[in-house]
């Protein structure tokens, strides 16, 4: 046992052939905070709402069938049945569309042109179309013809032209039917319920009612001594207004004299009847009329004359001046102007 004794041996230590010695070096550093500005800001999400949706019964809603057959279906199915069958068997067979190609991209035009209507034979002449009027059945067209050249009163030749749109043969350079007339045709206007019945005016002032369905002479009636002095710039018919229970129609003329006539017409030939009649004067109203002052009171030219669909007293005027009246009858005839230029109606007639 005493050869057993603590010792300590000095350990032994060699360099790697590999690795290299570590150097290490402390250093440090700081941000500066003059040139990074910070700030704080808070944030909270979005407000939401619920909402509860459900579907609906839609065979309740929309295909509740009557319990019972409502009575005399079965009737009208069985009637009918037969016709709508044949028909569309007709239609299965029909060759009225064999050949055409619908072209759905193509570009349709809002307004064609489907004809163009002229009297070749008025070309050499070169008369004016001034006025124009579809009959109430919208299958005949009428055209009056004159001049717009007036240097005074007119020698000229007018006509009055139709064509039938519905004619399978339409020629549109030959009218149907061509009258001449002893001067420059200025107004035309079919009646609204009688295809045949025509009114129109003159350059001269007078004013003819034609009645197309008369073997030979077709003029019906014309104005007397009592009709205009100038133009007539438009005739309408228009409702007489004490008809009570079968429309009556009356003849509205309208002329460059100022005047405005009610006429009525005759069944058999004769004269126009003067009903009424106004006339349109300016009042003082120099600068819009353009007259001079001794002749502020001279009558003013009416252009246009339009009733209204409603009210069988209520119209209203257009002047050559450029203003607009809105007028209505009383109870006495007698008109009332509402609006327009400071001008007034003057009663010339009126006849019981």
């Amino acid at each position: 046992m005493s050869m057993l004794n603590d010792s300590s041996i000095e350990g032994e230590s060699f360099s790697s052939s590999w690795k290299r010695t570590r150097s290490v070096v402390e250093a440090s550093s700081q941000t500066k905070t003059n040139n990074n500005p910070t700030r704080d800001k808070s944030y909270q999400s979005i407000k939401k709402n619920s909402v509860e949706v459900q579907t609906e019964d839609l065979f309740d809603t929309y295909s509740n069938l009557p319990e019972t057959v409502p009575s005399g279906l079965p009737e009208f199915l069985a009637r009918v049945e037969p016709l709508v069958t044949k028909e569309l068997r007709k239609n299965i067979t029909s060759q009225a569309f064999n050949g055409y190609d619908v072209s759905w991209a193509a570009v349709h035009k809002a307004v064609s042109c489907v004809h163009t209507l002229q009297n070749v034979d008025f070309q050499k002449e070169q008369m004016e179309c001034t006025g124009l009027s579809w009959n109430c059945v919208g299958s005949v067209i009428a055209a009056i013809y004159g001049r717009h050249d007036h240097e005074d009163w007119c020698t000229h030749k007018g006509a009055f032209c139709m064509w039938n749109i519905d004619r399978p043969h339409l020629n549109p350079g030959k009218p149907d039917f061509v009258m001449e007339t002893p001067a420059c045709m200025t107004s035309i206007a079919f009646h609204p319920t009688e295809p045949t019945l025509i009114a129109g005016g003159y350059f001269n002032g007078e004013v003819v009612v034609w009645n197309l369905g008369l073997d030979e002479d077709t003029q019906l009636a014309a104005s007397d001594e009592n009709s205009h002095r100038e133009p007539v710039t438009q005739v309408q018919w228009i409702i007489d207004p004490k008809s009570r229970v079968i429309a009556k129609y009356h003849l509205v003329s309208v002329s460059s004299d100022g005047k405005m006539l009610r006429w009525q017409v005759p069944v058999r030939k004769q004269n126009l009847k003067l009903l009424d009649g106004f006339m349109l004067l300016g009042k003082n109203n120099v600068d819009v009329l353009k007259m001079k002052e001794s002749e502020a009171n001279r009558e003013v030219g009416v252009t246009s004359v339009s009733f209204s669909p409603t009210d069988k007293s209520s119209f209203s005027l257009g002047s050559e001046n450029g203003g607009i009246f809105l007028c209505s009858l009383n109870d006495t005839g007698t008109p009332i102007t509402g609006s327009g230029i400071d001008s007034e109606l003057m009663s010339l007639v009126t006849t019981p």
